[in-house]
């Protein structure tokens, strides 16, 4: 049979057929004009606000034509919207696979990194975008993002500075600058950029509630509390700000606006564990140890492992008479943190309430190792070593120690190590906070530890004259006794004697200039004394320590 030409089989086909075949791609070729259709369809769609349609159709695109780099960028960005970070990276990993040179794939790789918190490939993508010449106010933006992600402060700084000269209509740039410098403690400068962030958004309700912390933070809890309002009003059930204004109400002496905040900010928020500790906090202050205990519980489910929150629940139990359960708290606290004062302190403390020196002198003196400068500690530690001393004087003899403790009574909570990510606002208090019940004053003479205790313990009573007087007679006894010259000057705030309380928290300071509660306080008096500069610097040295 005669072999068939190509022009004879062309003959042979019906026209429909002939139009088929000439428009079917080679196998394995792409068909880069239906591709075009999709894609050009998607970006229609993408521009209605249809994202999931616009991502459906590049999908289309790229099943048409793989190797569309057009396509793979485009539903790299849409993927990027949809907060699918990963498949996002997978997109632009194939378009640079492509060309490797594309300094917006990098741009875009680099955002879906940051937005994974890979934060080292987040920062190499777009360094490689900036060196294939692709830079905007965008790119910095999430640069410096990235690189307070690694905490290099200095280089998000940069970065944000270098965002906002190629744009300075971008609000969001100033808030990520003003959190750097609030997380160095530069709470002035953190000011002045959520100012102007404010400035080209005065409804950014993050702003307004970032101001009001770093507000907070310099002691000018009236500010705090006005920004946190602020940011309420337009965002009524953030939660976040809810914690925050709870604890500038907790600060200014206005528990039942704190309980509500907190109350509100927990029902949004259940496992918010800051918020649950200053809840507790406050019903421990109102003398409800048993609303205390659920609190700090509750916040031990969210996170099981919180030093902070087992050493405030070992005194929870301590004072509803739980004290096996306590010391096992401040057991655990001690295993997770070894390294750390406070659980020392807080278990010693408990041991010599319930009169087992031995014990007591081992976890307070190895709290002084580890904080030399601790003045509770060290005072603790002096008054159990004073019996120990007693009672190997006068070994058969009865140790008179029920007039300095009850035996057993629960232990004074002591004052927590400051938190590592941004807080709420600190509230003044004395420290170690004294426990119920009040024992009066025994006949006979009393030293200066004991006159301290007793002080503490009316001042937790409420009766700030009595207080005054046991606190004065303390120091003067032992003027180097720097906890009771601070609980000295917070009795004397707390009864408007403002410049007395000054002298008091000044004393306090000249024998130990790191005593931290001392500079609480002292902020809080000078802030009532209208010394906005004194309290500034004395926050400025809390989170100089704090760091």
């Amino acid at each position: 049979m005669q072999e068939m030409t190509l022009g004879r089989l062309l003959r042979r086909l019906a026209p429909g057929a002939l139009v088929l075949a000439l428009s079917l791609p080679a196998w394995g070729q792409a068909d880069a004009r239906r591709a075009r259709q999709h894609y050009e369809s998607a970006v229609k769609a993408e521009s209605a606000g249809r994202v999931e349609e616009a991502l459906g159709l590049l999908t289309e695109a790229l099943r048409a034509d793989p190797k569309s780099q057009d396509a793979l960028r485009r539903r790299g960005r849409v993927l990027l919207r949809l907060e699918r970070h990963g498949e996002a990276a997978r997109d632009f990993d194939a378009a640079l696979a492509l060309n490797p040179l594309d300094g917006e794939n990098w741009a875009g790789l680099g955002e879906a990194r940051l937005g994974s918190k890979d934060f080292d490939a987040a920062v190499l993508a777009f360094e490689k975008a900036i060196e294939n010449k692709h830079e905007s106010s965008t790119l910095y933006r999430q640069m410096g993002q990235a690189y307070a992600g690694q905490g290099k402060a200095s280089l998000a700084i940069e970065a944000f500075t270098k965002s906002s000269k190629l744009r300075l209509d971008i609000p969001e740039t100033y808030l990520y600058r003003g959190q750097v410098h609030a997380s160095l403690g530069r709470y002035r400068d953190a000011i002045e950029d959520y100012e102007q962030a404010l400035h080209h958004r005065p409804d950014y309700a993050e702003a307004h509630r970032e101001r009001g912390f770093a507000h907070g933070q310099l002691g000018l809890f009236d500010r705090a509390l006005e920004d946190f309002s602020r940011a309420l009003r337009i965002h009524p059930d953030d939660a976040r700000t809810l914690g925050y204004r709870g604890a500038a109400y907790d600060v200014l002496k206005r528990p039942t606006e704190a309980m509500a905040d907190y109350d509100a900010a927990i029902r949004l928020d259940p496992r918010a564990v800051n918020v649950l500790l200053a809840r507790a906090d406050l019903h421990a202050r109102q003398q409800n140890h048993p609303a205390a205990l659920e609190d700090r519980t509750a916040a031990l489910r969210v996170d099981p492992d919180h030093v902070v929150a087992l050493i405030a629940r070992g005194g929870s139990y301590h004072l509803l008479g739980k004290h096996a359960e306590g010391i096992a708290d401040r057991t655990r606290a001690i295993q997770l943190d070894p390294r750390n004062a406070q659980p020392w302190y807080a278990r010693g403390s408990a041991y010599f309430l319930l009169n087992e020196y031995a014990k007591a002198a081992a976890d307070l003196e190895q709290a002084v190792r580890l904080q030399p400068n601790h003045t509770e500690a060290n005072e603790t530690l002096a008054k159990v070593n004073e019996i120990l001393r007693r009672m190997e004087e006068t070994p058969r003899a009865p140790v008179e120690v029920a007039a300095a403790e009850p035996e057993p009574r629960p232990e004074p909570k002591p004052e927590p190590p400051a938190p590592s990510e941004p807080k709420p606002p600190p509230t003044p208090a004395a420290q170690p906070k004294p426990a119920a019940p009040v024992k009066p004053a025994p006949e006979r003479p009393l030293n200066a530890a004991e006159l301290n205790r007793l002080g503490r313990e009316q001042l937790n009573a409420g009766n700030l004259p009595e207080s005054i007087r046991l606190l004065s007679r303390a120091v003067e006894a032992n003027p180097r006794f720097a906890q009771a010259w601070n609980a000295l000057g917070y009795a004397r705030m707390l009864n408007g004697e403002y410049r007395d309380a000054l002298k008091s928290l000044d004393e306090a300071l000249k024998i130990d200039p790191n005593y931290i509660n001392a500079l609480q306080n002292r902020a809080a008096t000078r802030l009532r004394l209208g010394d906005k500069a004194g309290a500034a610097e004395d926050q400025a040295r809390i989170a100089e320590l704090q760091k």
